[in-house]
């Protein structure tokens, strides 16, 4: 996908289970545009690719925190962007109206294996 040569299409689709918004196939799509280098300090793409800890919910009263690790990423600009996703399937109600508008931002970026830590519950 990364090749120079290549047409530079991306996507990604992801199924998500029905509920009363319903299920199917969640896309997005992309032309991959020039190449952006690293994220910028203080920038919202920088925001969004680097984070060093992650959070997940283990249950009504226990949230986890884990370590994650990975080199810094090369970012590209993106053309062409196309999504079709259930959002309130995924985050709920609250959600639903943002199926009809376009993403704020798009952020495409050569990834790399990322290391993930075993998580232990935060102490509230």
């Amino acid at each position: 996908m990364w090749d120079n040569n290549d047409a530079g299409k991306v996507q990604y689709s992801a199924v998500a289970a029905e509920n009363i918004f319903g299920k199917g196939v969640n896309t997005f799509k992309a032309t991959r545009g020039d190449r952006l280098g690293l994220a910028e300090n203080g920038s919202h793409e920088k925001f969004i690719i680097e984070h060093f800890w992650g959070y997940t919910k283990r249950g009504e009263m226990r949230t986890d925190e884990y370590k994650v690790e990975h080199p810094k990423w090369q970012l590209n600009a993106t053309r062409h962007v196309k999504t079709r996703v259930n959002f309130a399937g995924w985050y709920g109600k609250e959600f639903y109206d943002l199926r009809f508008q376009q993403p704020y931002s798009v952020v495409l970026a050569k990834g790399s294996p990322v290391t993930v830590y075993r998580g232990f519950p935060i102490k509230g």
